[in-house]
This record gives structure tokens, sequence and C-alpha cells, in this order.
């Protein structure tokens, strides 16, 4: 009897070893480890109630055989090791959806780096960047154009080295984003990202535009605070009264995009959530790629540059392809805003622009 208890026991710990290591259970998603320690408390059950049944039951010490001894050492046994098995089926099934789902990410990737040269610095820089984001969330990188879903404005900052001669960026984020005393909506990767173009453009002589979009009269006092600090870092500004204008609502839609452009090399393109004016993810477009790959670039072309068809016939030079942006028919210089024009505002910005020797610009 002792022989016949050990052999159960070491069949039930095989089991136990034989299940941890099918199912991998470190590694299985939350719902797969609930299901493999219900299967393992099955078998446990329905060994111990099959051994117990037999050597504890009556039957077993009068030498008889009852029904209740077929239930007890037979049926309920072999009903919870069925129970068991049938979990454990479950269990490698999900276990198998989840790895399927994985492997279909990371397939969707790398295919994406295979359509991508390795020929210069910046494709350089967008596998490694890649790569980096891959390592840290998958799931954010599986669209196939490059693309960057959180962190989204410090991964811009990544490839401001490449920049040489001008730099132009938009703002149709909330004013509130910029206001860094305002801790309950400020930004802080927003004014790192500001920062940054302070270190790596305006340190090297790189002229940074920004044209702030105004889908709605701003609050003065705070677009003046954000004005100021944005001038006194040497950042050339401008505006669109979004609300004045007469325009459609694709037109309005495209003149609201977020993007930057740096010389004729990289445009980073935000994405928003529907009807609210806040990026969620960037897309980037090589600028020299274009010409090879046009119509996957269009839709955001079109929001950003007057004729997009015109880019993708000749190579334009760093003046044309920024004369071509589609803020530029509709922008005015920061001081021309009109609740700057007189008082206190004009002086100061006035001063401001006489201070870092720009002048009216």
């Amino acid at each position: 009897m002792i022989r016949l208890i050990r052999k159960f026991l070491a069949y039930f710990l095989f089991k136990i070893k034989v299940v941890l290591n099918n199912l991998k259970y470190r590694r299985a998603s939350k719902v797969s480890r609930i299901l493999i320690t219900f299967t393992i408390l099955f078998y446990a059950g329905g060994i111990l109630s099959f051994v117990f049944g037999i050597f504890a039951s009556d039957e077993w010490i009068n030498k008889t055989i009852p029904t209740t001894f077929i239930l007890t050492g037979v049926v309920i046994p072999i009903l919870l090791i069925s129970f068991a098995f049938l979990i454990q089926i479950i269990a490698l099934i999900l276990d198998f959806y989840d790895r399927v789902t994985i492997y279909t990410e990371q397939s969707k990737f790398l295919s994406a780096l295979e359509n991508t040269s390795i020929k210069t610095n910046i494709h350089r820089l967008f596998l490694s960047h890649l790569v980096e984001q891959w390592q840290n969330d998958v799931d954010y990188l599986t669209k196939g154009l490059i693309s960057i879903h959180h962190n989204y404005w410090n991964a811009c900052s990544n490839f401001f080295d490449y920049a040489n001669q001008i730099v132009e960026c938009t703002s149709s984020v909330p004013l509130e984003w910029w206001d860094k005393d305002d801790e309950n909506n400020c930004d802080s990767e927003l004014l790192e990202y500001k920062e940054l173009q302070k270190s790596k453009f305006i340190s090297r002589r790189i002229r940074v535009c920004r044209t702030f979009i105004l889908s709605e009269r701003p609050d003065s006092n705070l677009f003046f605070k954000i004005v100021k600090e944005h001038l006194l870092e040497k950042i050339y500004l401008y505006y669109i009264k979004l609300y004045d204008l007469d325009l459609d609502k694709e037109s309005r839609n495209n003149l609201q995009t977020d993007f930057l452009l740096m010389d004729n090399k990289l445009l980073m393109v935000g994405k928003f959530q529907e009807e609210k004016r806040n990026v969620y993810y960037y897309d980037f477009h090589i600028m020299t790629e274009i010409l090879d790959t046009f119509n996957i670039h269009k839709e955001d072309l079109t929001k950003i540059f007057k004729d997009p068809t015109e880019i993708a016939v000749k190579q334009l030079n760093v003046n044309d392809l920024h004369g071509n942006l589609l803020i530029r028919q509709h922008r005015k210089p920061i001081y021309e805003y009109d609740d700057f024009m007189s008082g206190d505002y004009s002086a100061i910005i006035n001063g401001i622009l006489t201070k870092t020797k720009r002048g009216k610009y």
C-alpha cells in the first residue's frame, strides 16, 4: 500500500512539473495562470480523492465492493481528472493565442524595418529609436508607418541634431500645456521639448518658427505670458486666428494639424483625438523618400503643404519647401496680434524683439 501511495504522489508531482513546463507559468497571461492553478487543484483533488477513496473506505477494509466505493474511488476521481484535462487544454489554447498576438505584432514591426533603408544617418537613428521603443512596448510600433504613441515630444527631440538651417513648427495644443506655473494642466514633456529646441536649435543659430493655431480667442494674459517666454528664448512666433477665418471644415482641420518640419529632411505630423486638440501620436516622414513612396505620405503632406505634388515632382530647397507651407498663407507675426498692439503688451514685445536683435520679422 505504501508503495502504491508513493507511486501516486510521484505521478502527481510529475504532472505538476509537466503542466508548469508546458504552459510556462510565469510568462503566461493572468487568465492562463488562473486556469493553470485550477488545473493543478483538480489534479490534486482527483488523485487524493482516488487514493483516500480506496484506502479509507469501509469497503476496502471489509473487502467488499459496494456502490459508494465505485463513486468515491472511481467515478469522482475520473470526473475531476477529466475536468483538469479540459481546463489544461483551454489554458494551452489561450496561451497559444497570446503568443500568436505577440508574434504578429513583432512580424509587422520587422516588416516595417525591412522597408526602411539604412543609407543615411537619419535612417539609422530611426532604426535605433524603433528598436529602443520596441524593447519598452512593442504594441506602440506596429502600424507600418513610423509612429510614436507615447513620449512623442521627447521622441521628436531625438532627431533635433539633423536640422541645419530652419525649423518650422505649429502648436495647436491647449495653451495651458505651455504654462509651467499651472501644475494641473502643464505638460512637462512639452516644456522639455521646448527647452531642447532652445539648446539644440537656437544655440546652433538655427531659426525656430512656431505658429500658434488659435481655435478660439485665448485669455490675453495667459497668451502673453507664453509668448513672452518664447520670445525671450529667441523663438520666432506667429499666430493664426482660426476662429476668424472663413474656411470649410477640411481646410480648418488641415491648418489645425500640429507638425514640425526640419529643413527638407524630416516632417513630424501630430495626430489628434476626435474633436479634441490633444496630440496622441506622431507620424514621421523622411522627405527624401517621398519621391519614391508619395502615396503613403500623401494624406499628411496634403495637410501641411499648399501643393504637395510639387514636392513629389522635384527636389525643393529649404526656402521653397517652407514657402509651400499652408500656414504661411494665413499666419501673422505675433506682434500684430490685436491684444498686443497697444499699451504694456506692445512695449514689452517690441523691447524683447529689439533686445534679441530681431526687429520686425
